[in-house]
């Protein structure tokens, strides 16, 4: 990595990056001659240190040409699969190994912000498989586990490609068996959370893929009583607060209308969430009450 990320940068100076004037010699590329690495720890450190500098967001921002010869840069020199490479040598066991680990996935997701087409190629070079190993590695819940997590999500959002790979990898099935572990024996044998409307569990795409994992235990498929209630917050209560407030400023693209959902759910107050969850509990015992019958004309 060290050897490969000398001649990144010294192709991104090449192309008159203002920050790299300085890599003036070309250096081999050891993606094409697949030669062994050899370097310390500690260098190894200050790459992933100047990387994780240079990909900073702001600091991408503040020039967007010269941020886009950077990134075509790390991208020609397959720079994601030689991260991937690099935290598989690493033994979060150890404290500063577990920061490498951490600052490189930071690199992973400045790039991804900066340039979301990214995440396809990214996924392909081997780190959504490495994202699943680390997420069910039998390890205490730190930060990279949990940084692990969003970067999947991150990888995943808006890119069918990327979901068609969750699926081969069986990722669903390792995703599954994380959220069962967060369950008690009485809710994975006779748990049940109703949704009306079509959901992601009965699109086109994935309905093979469901009935293949879970055979005739899918209820999605089945027909809704009349009138059923929907017991989700963000149908009856979170969309109608946040409407009038997300379009204000009439929002043109769909980016400005997710900038604009995302500021206005960052400002929600605590004690709003609260009344949220002990209303949604109400709604259960009424449910419950009722035998899955319509209730709401008792709220």
């Amino acid at each position: 990595m060290f050897t490969c990320t000398r001649r990144i940068l010294y192709t991104a100076s090449h192309r008159k990056y203002s920050s790299m004037q300085k890599f003036g010699h070309p250096w081999p590329n050891p993606v094409k001659h697949k030669a062994p690495f050899s370097w310390s720890t500690a260098a190894m450190f200050k790459e992933v240190d100047l990387l994780q500098e240079l990909t900073d967001i702001d600091t991408l921002h503040e020039s967007e040409e010269g941020a886009e010869v950077l990134i075509d840069a790390l991208l020609e020199g397959q720079v994601v699969a030689l991260l991937v490479q690099n935290m598989e040598r690493l033994d979060e066991q150890v404290k500063e190994e577990a920061g490498g680990v951490y600052n490189t996935l930071a690199i992973i997701e400045n790039m991804a912000e900066f340039r979301p087409e990214m995440c396809t190629e990214a996924a392909q070079q081997g780190l959504m498989q490495w994202l699943l190993k680390r997420i069910k590695a039998k390890m205490p819940f730190d930060d990279n586990k949990l940084y692990s997590s969003e970067i999947l999500a991150i990888l995943l959002q808006n890119n069918d490609t990327n979901r068609d790979l969750l699926g081969e990898l069986d990722g669903i099935d390792v995703l599954l068996q994380q959220l069962s572990n967060q369950l008690d024996d009485g809710e994975i044998t006779e748990g049940y959370f109703q949704k009306e409307r079509a959901t992601c569990r009965t699109s086109a795409r994935s309905l093979a893929e469901m009935e293949s994992s879970f055979s005739n235990r899918v209820i999605s498929k089945g027909l809704w009583p009349p009138r059923s209630p929907d017991m989700t917050p963000p149908d009856f209560f979170l969309w109608g607060m946040l409407k009038g407030k997300v379009y204000r400023n009439k929002p043109r693209t769909v980016e400005d209308l997710k900038e604009n959902i995302q500021c206005e759910i960052a400002v929600i107050p605590l004690e709003m969430l609260a009344d949220t969850f002990r209303n949604m509990e109400c709604c259960f015992e009424m449910c419950l009450a009722e035998n899955g019958n319509h209730f709401q004309h008792r709220m």
